[in-house]
């Protein structure tokens, strides 16, 4: 029997194999449980989420939809962190506040197109 798995799956599995990452290790720095990826199932939100939370360079768009490039950078909104020391605590507070907000519109942006994929099945 040939096995069904989710689109979002073989993008999250396409994301591992490009960085390397065995699913074990997947596995232990997400806290998703073991096999979650090899099951015949979709992908639940709170695993999404606990993907995201773990490697937040990858773009939500891209593993939804299948679009865009597969990881942020800073064209695509999110700032990278600079290299060195930080020399201003201040000017890192307000760039880490800048980030918060960027992490809140995607985390609401990707709430919002798997409303629209539930809803579109139903």
């Amino acid at each position: 029997m040939k096995k069904n798995i989710s689109n979002y799956k073989k993008r999250i599995i396409t994301f591992l194999e490009s960085q390397k990452i065995t699913k074990r290790a997947f596995y232990s720095e997400t806290g998703i449980s073991n096999g979650t990826l090899d099951k015949n199932t979709g992908v639940s939100e709170p695993v999404l989420e606990r993907f995201f939370k773990a490697y937040p360079f990858v773009n939500p768009s891209w593993v939804i939809t299948g679009q865009g490039n597969m990881v942020l950078n800073s064209e695509n909104g999110i700032v990278q962190e600079p290299e060195g020391e930080y020399g201003n605590a201040d000017h890192t507070i307000e760039e880490m506040k800048k980030l918060l907000e960027e992490y809140r519109y995607l985390v609401d942006h990707l709430k919002t197109e798997l409303e629209q994929c539930k809803n579109s099945k139903s």
